[in-house]
């Protein structure tokens, strides 16, 4: 049994949305657990017991119980503390995916044709991944937080420390060193940012300690850095690490839910002036899938039932309708999971939104590339 633990959200994501049943049978559990609900195990094996009784394939239904037990085998098996988790496995498949959670989700199994990726995909996004900075004039942290996980990258610190006693050309010539070294000890760090940036994406930075350390740094960030540079915070470094963590998570989760207003605005003004986005799950589901989505909006905790035929790609959206291709009947799918892994497959940004106005407009919609 490979189990195979993952940290990049986004790398898991995209692998999994690719992932179905060729022969339309449902043999990919998916199973999310929350390891701080006392609860769980029970939880979710009702769920399994659930999903057994509606089976009527028989070697599936034979195979729950052992998939279930692996599944819960490689989340025991991460390493680190988590507070939640997810796994994913198929049917007379070895590699099993599972992912540790530094925030609560709420316990579910799903049996589908493919992995069920949609509540990773709305975590990932309530908790997306920034860099965090921790320093004062002497020393340097910096973390990837990603999915409310940290990860420490990088620790740096110089020696240079005061000033001069004496006075005159002494003094000056210590005072110059000391600001080099100084600068040199910015400059760093910024490479440090830099490099992370490269190798993580796009991600967000926060910058956090006392005094003027953080300003400092800020005006030797590279200009990219400085754009995805979303807070300076005072912080006092001589608190526990943990809370500090804490503290940034919770800033960057409420900077998140700001961003959303900004979609949401998008949305009118494409919807009212510009053409440039659509609703409806139809239509959203076809832009999704030729990759035409720029940004696909879902609400949040939202339910899209509908019947998909999975080595044909096709959706069926009426009663009784069978694939135009194969002219099978599909399996029954959530049609916001399947825009998600359309999305995801094609590089697209999703967005889980709780809003009145996408509520209104159908619960899904899309700004549009072209």
């Amino acid at each position: 049994m490979a189990a195979n633990a993952s940290r990049n959200y986004s790398d898991l994501l995209k692998h999994l949305s690719s992932l179905y049943d060729r022969d339309n049978r449902d043999t990919y559990l998916s199973i999310f657990v929350d390891l701080q609900d006392q609860n769980h195990s029970k939880i979710l094996s009702r769920r399994i017991k659930e999903i057994r009784s509606a089976l009527s394939d028989k070697e599936i239904a034979d195979s729950l119980d052992s998939m279930f037990v692996k599944g819960m085998e490689s989340i025991s098996n991460l390493e680190g503390k988590f507070r939640s988790a997810a796994v994913f496995l198929q049917l007379n498949d070895e590699n099993i995916h599972a992912v540790g959670l530094g925030a609560r989700i709420k316990n579910s199994v799903i049996l589908d044709a493919s992995p069920y990726v949609l509540p990773l995909a709305r975590f990932a996004d309530e908790y997306e991944g920034f860099l965090l900075v921790l320093l004062d004039g002497q020393q340097s942290k910096i973390y990837h937080v990603e999915g409310a996980v940290e990860e420490m990258r990088h620790e740096h610190e110089h020696s240079a420390i005061g000033r001069h006693k004496k006075g005159g050309w002494s003094q000056m010539r210590y005072q110059r060193n000391r600001e080099g070294v100084v600068k040199q000890f910015y400059d760093e760090i910024s490479s440090q940012v830099d490099d992370l940036i490269s190798e993580l994406g796009q991600v967000r930075v926060m910058i956090a300690g006392p005094g003027a350390a953080k300003k400092q740094l800020l005006s030797r960030l590279s200009k990219n850095a400085q754009k995805l540079t979303i807070a300076t915070e005072d912080a006092d470094l001589n608190n526990n690490d943990k809370k500090l963590l804490d503290r940034f998570i919770k800033l960057a989760k409420e900077q998140e839910q700001k961003e959303e207003d900004v979609y949401i605005e998008r949305l009118r003004h494409g919807l009212m002036k510009s053409g440039m986005a659509i609703t409806g799950v139809k239509s959203v589901l076809e832009a999704a899938e030729s990759g035409r989505v720029e940004s696909l909006l879902v609400q949040k905790e939202i339910l899209i039932p509908g019947l998909k035929c999975e080595p044909c790609v096709t959706y069926m959206f009426n009663q009784g309708e069978n694939c135009p291709k194969c002219f099978s009947q599909g399996n029954e799918v959530d049609f916001a999971n399947e825009a998600v892994e359309a999305a995801i497959r094609n590089s697209s940004h999703v967005e889980f939104i709780d809003d009145e106005f996408l509520k209104g407009v159908g619960n899904i919609a899309a700004i549009l590339r072209w």
